[in-house]
């Protein structure tokens, strides 16, 4: 088993209780939120800022095993969240070490995730429950959220058996995941609408794009774009190799331009 293959097994057993899932978040390996829906008139118009905190948030880190850097990770995540989980493989067997590495998490206020490898496929449950109460960094949390929101421009078109793939490549010899970021995304959809149509004007990319669409262009940070003439932009060679390596994200971006 590798790091990776964790994933889609605890994304279902968050999906299964009602949250959005997304992976490699702020290097957060799994975030998931549950909005909760206010349905009252009267509690929508009293509703402040800190009652929109209250939306669920959990962050998950996966580890082939439960060392002390997934620990110390784990610990530095609940700056962000009460709901910190550790997620590792099933053990063979319970024994005394085992029993003392649930011990820790306890102490440390973390919760358990478990996959199980079974001749049915993998499969995660939880174990314990998180039980940390203390202060929480709003300002790294809120950015946890602008870039969780800024990820995909519609999680509907993502599929279940897509998801894994969508977020994040994996290193063929590791295992692996690399972070495919909100800002990437953009840029890799700017990429994808460039390769299929040709040379673009900012204004008709931005219509899909969105609003960071003249920024990315401009600041070319990867690479991948050069401009032909004024508000008009094409893709370099550069950017059609490095394409290559996002075919999920590359499909998803031609069927926005397709609904366009």
């Amino acid at each position: 088993m590798r790091e990776v293959d964790l994933y889609p097994p605890v994304r279902k057993h968050l999906m299964q209780q009602g949250f959005t899932v997304d992976a490699e978040v702020n290097h957060c390996d799994l975030v998931a939120i549950k909005r909760k829906t206010i349905k009252s008139r009267a509690i929508k118009r009293a509703a402040t800022k800190t009652d929109k905190q209250k939306d669920e948030l959990i962050v998950v880190e996966l580890k082939l095993s439960p060392n002390i850097k997934l620990l110390i990770q784990a610990t530095d995540r609940q700056r962000l969240t009460n709901e910190v989980y550790v997620a590792v493989p099933e053990p063979a067997r319970v024994n005394k070490h085992w029993r003392g590495i649930e011990r820790v998490i306890k102490r440390l206020g973390l919760g358990l995730i478990l996959v199980r490898q079974s001749p049915l496929g993998r499969s995660a449950r939880t174990t314990i429950v998180p039980s940390y109460s203390g202060d929480i960094d709003s300002k790294a949390r809120a950015s946890l959220l602008a870039e969780l929101s800024g990820r995909s421009m519609s999680y509907k078109m993502v599929s279940d058996a897509g998801h894994n793939l969508a977020y994040k490549s994996v290193h063929k010899s590791t295992g692996k995941i690399k972070p495919v970021t909100a800002y990437k995304e953009i840029a890799i959809t700017i990429a994808s609408i460039l390769h299929h149509l040709g040379p673009q004007q900012v204004c008709s990319i931005k219509k899909i794009c969105g609003d960071k669409t003249q920024g990315i262009l401009a600041n070319n940070h990867y690479g991948w774009f050069e401009r032909v003439k004024r508000g008009t932009y094409t893709l370099t060679d550069e950017g059609q190799v490095s394409l290559r390596e996002f075919p999920d994200l590359q499909a998803r971006a031609l069927n926005l331009l397709s609904e366009a």
